[in-house]
């Protein structure tokens, strides 16, 4: 059996052609990754790329495509960048690159474009682990201090990015006061659990919580009560101060 390669000319083609880089197509091992890419690659590079767009496409639903979006990032094939607007969470964009990139997160006046997915059992996360003194030394206290003003970020947002993130996840349609209270608390005791004393930020969080999607993915699925009724953790569990310690000091397992 032959290949049949493309000898004529692209002129001549009415619907146009696409050209791949063979190492890219060739490194790609799952075959519905592999079709996502190769489909993306066809369209224009002024076309936005949409998970609804995708979804109606392939006519799958927000879990796969969401899925197959992350390999893609994780790969280093997509880059997501986040924009603001006024200082406020707006959106996603996504970006296809040719061949797989290694670089570091490039900040500019539109938005932030963030690393590729990490692998499993590597932490984007900016924190090390540390034990429960660590987090209450003189050291923690000093940087805590020397930090600057954190910005006020509405707990909309917050919700915003975990919905995205997290698409399988419980959604949060209403953001009730006991709720608001725990995110600012989050914000505020933040640069306690990064190990760089690094402010709240939505970008890290997200990071977060890919780390934890990762790691811990067992925290994120559904699992049944003494009484036997289906239960899933949502926004509120992965936020409070106990499981966000037990996460960054490495005790969380699976009976904890």
């Amino acid at each position: 059996m032959t290949v049949e390669k493309f000898t004529g000319s692209f002129e001549k083609e009415d619907l146009g052609c696409t050209i791949m880089v063979n190492e890219t197509i060739q490194s790609i091992t799952d075959p519905d990754v592999l079709g996502l890419y190769c489909y993306l690659l066809t369209k224009p590079n002024t076309w936005t790329i949409k998970a609804q767009e995708i979804m109606n496409h392939f006519k799958m639903g927000n879990k796969r495509t969401y899925s197959l979006l992350r390999k893609l990032m994780e790969l280093g094939l997509l880059t997501r960048t986040q924009y603001r607007d006024q200082g406020k969470y707006a959106k996603f964009s996504y970006k296809l690159h040719l061949k797989m990139y290694d670089k570091n997160p490039v900040n500019n006046e539109s938005g932030t474009e963030s690393e590729p997915l990490c692998q499993k059992g590597h932490a984007v996360f900016d924190t090390a682990y540390k034990t429960k003194r660590d987090l209450q030394n003189k050291d923690i206290k000093e940087n805590n201090k020397k930090k600057k003003k954190q910005e006020v970020i509405p707990p909309q947002e917050i919700v915003d990015a975990y919905h995205e993130t997290l698409p399988d996840s419980p959604k949060i349609n209403y953001i009730d006061e006991p709720l608001q209270r725990q995110l600012r608390k989050m914000m505020a005791n933040w640069p306690k659990y990064s190990a760089s004393g690094s402010s709240f930020t939505i970008q890290r969080f997200i990071d977060f919580l890919k780390m934890v999607e990762i790691n811990f993915s067992w925290f994120l699925s559904p699992y049944f009560n003494q009484s036997g009724r289906k239960r899933q953790n949502n926004l509120r569990h992965i936020t409070r101060e106990i499981n966000i310690s037990k996460i960054i000091n490495g005790e969380f397992t699976q009976n904890a």
